[in-house]
């Protein structure tokens, strides 16, 4: 098994449901100008998401609503985005032990002002 193949098994272990792997020497320039020079030690990217529950997803047309609002932002927001984090984190410590590097980056996170 590849470690492609690893880090998918893994993912999924982890309930994630959309996965992937893309080579980001296309993009090099740019994710230098985004990112700093420092990034260029990461030729890979990994992407990872998680579905959605159905119910809070369904309730958004009434996210005007309290209730509604509270609900997503909790385990649509909150608890997903610590989900996506703990595997990001799961999967960088499998890749570093494979003899390569890693940089997990945290999940969107919402700014309040």
């Amino acid at each position: 098994m590849n470690l492609q193949e690893e880090l998918n098994k893994i993912a999924q272990e982890n309930g994630v449901y959309y996965f992937g792997v893309s080579d980001l020497s296309d993009a090099e320039e740019f994710i230098v100008e985004q990112g700093g020079k420092e990034l260029r030690a990461y030729p890979y990217a990994v992407s990872l998401g998680i579905k959605l529950i159905d119910p809070i997803v369904d309730r958004l047309p009434h996210r005007k609503e309290r209730s509604v609002a509270l609900n997503y932002r909790h385990h649509a927001y909150n608890v997903i985005n610590s989900r996506l984090d703990l595997i990001a984190s799961v999967l960088s410590s499998h890749i570093q032990e494979r003899g390569h590097r890693a940089l997990p980056l945290p999940a969107s996170e919402r700014i309040d002002d």
